[in-house]
């Protein structure tokens, strides 16, 4: 296919200093909140065109907005979402946010697109009037992941799975194709223009509509002047073929699909769901507190999990993983470097200050007892001076952090604030700790299962 230029769009900063991108982060959090709330993916759809028009155009933005168009209109609601996405990604590199020293934000943006707006997908029905949006979405996506192919530092494993996909849907409909046409499929290139006029000013605001009209946000100029449309006596006669096929490909898809095992082993790497900023869940109050019992019974048990989790959980998580990791792939640096750390981590709680201490302190007292068993009843000054010394030296090199704690709580009552190198310390100090428990419980969980 020839290589098509694309229009590109005026991109924005970081969506998170306006309010709609925090309402949209609002519905989205519902996605995997344990009451389940219904998300008002009509509001992300609205608020995602607000933003564009107040701000740009940005990965994030474009990835939520993606899932609300597909949510609300199926393959063409994808399609867009796809082609919104490769006028960033293919024409514009080097300017949308997050910038390009922010690889690792662009692949996960990537990723929950491929993962969440992927899995949607998969449950479309596939007919012949979406077959033109499923070419306009493969074509997309190829063209998105040619350019990541291009970044080392981008992982393209889910997205190409998601075109994968897509390619055996337009295999599986050239081959239905061949039996009525010869004729190839016409692929729509990627150019936006607002639905109304083509002629209209080129800058960004005037190729947004507004929030009251979302429903074709972005269209190519080079729509079809005709449809072709399917002889009666075909199309009867191929109802059975039809339903054959279909039985087929969805037997197929659950056969071959390759990333929901992938997008399964990759859950446990996503973050916690962010709770409710106060200034939304002051505006939607009113709901809130008709619910209020229910609300407060689920964040009751919440709240008890975590004051009975084990201190060491989040390092629990963390061995799992490793462990994990480990066996699918036995020689990998990743498991490595968590245990490095680990180790690292337990090597600063290995304090011996209290037991020197202790050594030095009972060292003395056998001095004291054994210049009296020999009667000579004293010691020198200088002797005792140099004892008490070395156990304060002791004491200082390490200190204890429950120590440190009250220092800085003694401090604090000052009006004296802690000094980055205090707060750093008691970290490791308790890092340390939870590492060396760590272990410890492991041995434990071996015991047991001997």
């Amino acid at each position: 296919m020839a290589n098509i230029d694309y229009q590109q769009v005026a991109t924005g900063k970081d969506p998170r200093d306006f309010d709609e991108f925090e309402r949209i982060r609002g519905e989205i959090n519902k996605m995997t909140h344990p009451l389940h709330p219904p998300v008002d993916w009509s509001l992300v759809q609205r608020l995602g065109v607000a933003l564009f028009t107040k701000n740009g155009v940005d990965l994030q933005s474009v990835v939520y907005y993606s899932m609300a168009r597909t949510r609300l209109n199926g393959w063409n609601g994808f399609a867009e979402g796809c082609e919104l996405m490769a006028v960033l990604i293919v024409s514009q590199w080097d300017t949308f946010w997050p910038s390009t020293g922010a690889m690792r934000a662009r692949n996960e943006m990537l990723d929950w697109f491929a993962a969440r707006v992927g899995a949607l997908v998969r449950q479309l029905v596939r007919s012949p009037e979406t077959m033109q949006d499923v070419f306009r979405a493969e074509y997309a996506l190829k063209r998105v992941s040619d350019k990541l192919q291009q970044h080392k530092e981008i992982n393209v494993m889910l997205i190409n799975s998601l075109l994968y996909f897509l390619q055996e849907c337009v295999k599986e409909s050239k081959a239905a194709a061949s039996t009525y046409s010869n004729e190839p499929p016409v692929v729509l290139p990627l150019v936006y223009l607002p639905q109304q006029e083509a002629s209209t000013s080129s800058s960004f605001s005037s190729s947004i509509p507004t929030a009251a009209d979302t429903q074709q946000v972005f269209t190519s100029i080079h729509a079809l002047k005709t449809k072709k449309r399917f002889p009666w006596i075909t199309v009867l006669s191929g109802a059975v073929a039809g339903c054959v096929l279909t039985l087929g490909s969805v037997l197929a898809y659950h056969m071959w699909e390759p990333e929901a095992p992938v997008a399964h082993f990759l859950a446990a790497a996503q973050p916690e769901p962010e709770l409710m900023p106060i200034n939304q869940a002051m505006t939607y109050n009113a709901e809130l507190q008709q619910q209020e019992q229910k609300i407060l019974r689920v964040y009751q048990q919440k709240l008890m999990d975590i004051a009975q989790a084990s201190p060491v959980s989040d390092l629990q998580r963390g061995q799992e993983i490793s462990q994990l990791l480990q066996k699918v792939y036995p020689q990998n640096s990743v498991s490595t470097q968590w245990r490095q750390q680990l180790d690292n981590l337990s090597a600063v709680a290995k304090d011996t200050g209290y037991i020197s201490t202790q050594q030095a302190v009972q060292a003395l007292l056998n001095e004291l007892l054994e210049s009296e068993k020999l009667h000579r009843g004293y010691m020198t000054i200088s002797s005792l001076k140099t004892g008490l010394y070395n156990i304060q030296s002791q004491l200082s090199a390490a200190p204890p952090i429950a120590y440190l704690l009250t220092q800085i709580e003694q401090q604090n009552q000052q009006g004296i604030k802690p000094s980055p190198a205090q707060l750093h310390q008691i970290d490791d100090q308790l890092k340390g700790l939870q590492a060396r428990y760590l272990f410890l419980q492991a041995v434990k969980e071996r015991e047991l299962q001997e």
